[in-house]
């Protein structure tokens, strides 16, 4: 009805989904990962996919329960193709909050291996437990909903013809293992994978500014467990009392006292000297310093909390030939073969 129209007293009335566990949801995975125990099988031939006649309920069904960050009650519950469930409760009532625990959970998964993102409002989805428990039901149409309820198209489910999958009791083992990493950490995890990922995808200005806060968060840690009067006087033979409060100073005389290697100064250094770069006149980061400052993070961290990263170290720091440590790289753009007879951009200027 029209505004003019509407009766005195009226009160528009207030739509809501009826549900009795409604969840907030995300993916770990990009489509076509699953989380397999013995239970579920779902290995899928082309016929099944040419036909549509897979099994596309058992993708929403619920195999997996683990605590919540902060041990409560109600258990972040987990569906075979990678679905995170949190109880949309008093506790998470709102998309800010609900967001922001389901990063904890991504960010614990991360520190111990698993090589995920974080999300923003774009990655958070409403559903709900069906009622008498076992699925999980998704309200937003997207490509994970589709497969679910077998209405994909043909192209979208070629990718069940090659599902990756990832064990149930490696993927509790990932969380479990993070979250303890993450009890002790007291620096700001957000950064370190916001960082990684950036890094990854070619991303320099963000990938320096994340990770260079994760090493100024550290280098608090590490000085503050080192003898204060002995860190004075090396910086007092230095002559450099006056400026112990800059983070550059801090780690040369961490070097001088033997807890930074040569080596990891000049990492320092020159990732340091970029960002002031950046700060003072929009520069561009090389990539290979920042590239650098990653696999330098794992020994800082190591000195921050005596504690070793050995799952995460391994999958993205490598060896060279030349026995030097760097940063592996899964998404490398293809070489530019073209000729240069193809290089003179006639036609691109006539257009």
């Amino acid at each position: 009805m029209h505004k003019n129209e509407v009766p005195k007293n009226y009160s528009e009335p207030i739509s809501e989904l009826p549900c009795f566990s409604p969840a907030w949801i995300s993916f770990l995975f990009p489509a076509g990962t699953i989380v397999v125990n013995g239970s579920v099988n779902l290995d899928i031939d082309l016929n099944q996919i040419n036909s549509n006649q897979y099994n596309w309920k058992e993708f929403s069904k619920i195999i997996l329960s683990l605590p919540d960050t902060n041990d409560n009650d109600l258990p972040i519950l987990i569906t075979v193709d990678g679905a995170i469930m949190l109880p949309n409760c008093e506790k998470y009532y709102s998309q800010e909050i609900a967001i922001n625990e389901m990063n904890k959970i991504r960010g614990s998964l991360f520190l111990a291996g698993l090589l995920i993102p974080l999300i923003d409002i774009k990655g958070l989805e409403q559903g709900s437990v069906v009622e008498g428990g076992g699925y999980s039901f998704l309200y937003k149409p997207s490509f994970y909903n589709r497969v679910r309820l077998g209405g994909a198209s043909l192209g979208e489910r070629i990718v069940l013809s090659h599902l990756n999958k990832i064990n149930i009791a490696e993927l509790s083992k990932f969380y479990l293992l993070g979250k303890e990493y993450k009890k002790n950490f007291h620096f700001d995890i957000d950064f370190l994978v916001n960082g990684y990922f950036e890094l990854l995808n070619y991303n320099l200005v963000s990938a320096l500014n994340n990770l260079w806060i994760v090493v100024e968060q550290l280098t608090k840690k590490i000085w503050e467990k080192q003898p204060i009067d002995v860190m004075k006087n090396i910086a007092k033979e230095l002559n450099k009392e006056k400026q112990l409060k800059w983070i550059g100073t801090k780690h040369e005389v961490l070097n001088v006292h033997k807890v930074f290697s040569d080596e990891v100064l000049k990492i320092l250094d020159e990732a340091r000297d970029k960002r002031n770069d950046l700060m003072h006149d929009s520069s561009l980061p090389d990539l290979l310093i920042i590239e650098n400052l990653w696999t330098i993070l794992f020994g800082m961290i190591e000195i921050a909390y005596d504690i070793k990263m050995e799952e995460l170290y391994t999958r993205t720091v490598s060896l060279n030939e030349e026995n030097k440590k760097v940063f592996i790289r899964f998404n490398t753009f293809y070489k530019n073969t073209t000729t240069n007879r193809k290089r003179n951009f006639d036609d691109w200027k006539t257009i």
